[in-house]
C-alpha cells in the first residue's frame, strides 16, 4: 500500500490543547553557595474522534480487516518541582563540592471514552472520503477513570578532593512512588500501589594523569518502577534494577 493510505474514517477529528507554566528561582548566598528552585505545571485538555485498523487480512479473500471507532476526552494535570542546594566547604586543608536536593512529581489524568462498533473494510480500495458519518451504535458502555501518580526523591552527591589529583565521588537517590487508578462509573479503584522507599548508590574514584587526562572508576546502581505496568495475565511487572 502507498505511504499516503490512511486507514481511519473520514470523520476523525483531534483537538489537543497544552498549556506549561514554569518558574525558576536562583539565589546566591555567597561564592561558595547557590539554591535552585524549578517548577512546572502543564494542563492539556484532549477531545478526540477516531478510530484504529487492526484484523488479519485473508490474502485470498482480502476480507478481514476492520476499523473500530470510539470518542475520548483527556484532561490532565502534571506539576513537578526540584530544589537544589550547591556549594563547597573547606576541611582537612582543601576544598570540596557537595549538592543536595529534592524532587517531586505529580499526574493526575481524567480519561472518558466510548467504544463503537467496528465496521469491515477493504485496505485495498477504501476510502476514507466514503465514510463521512461516525458509528452510532456503541460496542461497550462507556468507560471513566482517574489516574493519579505521584513520585518523591531526595539525592546529594559529595566531592571530595583527597590528594592533589585524587577525588572520591559518591551520593545517591531516595525514591518513593504511588499509583492508582479510579474507575469513575463504578466506585472502585484498581492499580493501587506503593513502591516503598528505594536507595540508589553511586561512586567513583578519579585521578588526573595530566591537567588535560583523567581516569577513573565508577560503580552505579539503577532502579526503575513498573508499576503501572502488567504483563498479559494481569501480573505487575517489576522494577528493572542493575549495576555497572
Amino acid at each position: 500500500m502507498p505511504s499516503s493510505t490512511y486507514n481511519n474514517g473520514g470523520w476523525s477529528v483531534s483537538d489537543i490543547q497544552n498549556t506549561t507554566l514554569f518558574a525558576d528561582l536562583n539565589h546566591r548566598f555567597n561564592e561558595d553557595w547557590k539554591l535552585k528552585v524549578a517548577l512546572t505545571n502543564m494542563r492539556e485538555n484532549n477531545w478526540e474522534t477516531t478510530g484504529a485498523a487492526y484484523g488479519t487480512i485473508n490474502p485470498t479473500t482480502l476480507r478481514g480487516g476492520m476499523i473500530s471507532a470510539f470518542d475520548q476526552h483527556l484532561v490532565g494535570e502534571q506539576t513537578a518541582m526540584d530544589a537544589n542546594l550547591n556549594g563547597s566547604f573547606e576541611a582537612w586543608g582543601r576544598k570540596h563540592d557537595v549538592l543536595l536536593g529534592a524532587t517531586y512529581q505529580d499526574w493526575t489524568y481524567d480519561n472518558d471514552s466510548q467504544a463503537y462498533a467496528a465496521f469491515a473494510y477493504d485496505p485495498f480500495t477504501y476510502d476514507p472520503r466514503n465514510y463521512q458519518v461516525k458509528p452510532t451504535a456503541t460496542s461497550r458502555p462507556a468507560s471513566s477513570t482517574t489516574l493519579e501518580r505521584s513520585q518523591m526523591g531526595l539525592y546529594g552527591s559529595f566531592r571530595l578532593a583527597v590528594a592533589d589529583r585524587t577525588k572520591l565521588l559518591f551520593g545517591g537517590r531516595a525514591s518513593q512512588w504511588d499509583t492508582s487508578t479510579l474507575n469513575r462509573v463504578t466506585g472502585a479503584v484498581s492499580s493501587e500501589y506503593k513502591q516503598s522507599t528505594v536507595f540508589t548508590p553511586f561512586g567513583a574514584l578519579t585521578y588526573d594523569l595530566t591537567p588535560t587526562w583523567t581516569t577513573y572508576a565508577s560503580y552505579a546502581e539503577i532502579f526503575r518502577s513498573q508499576a503501572d505496568r502488567f504483563t498479559a495475565t494481569g501480573d505487575r511487572l517489576v522494577p528493572v534494577t542493575g549495576s555497572n
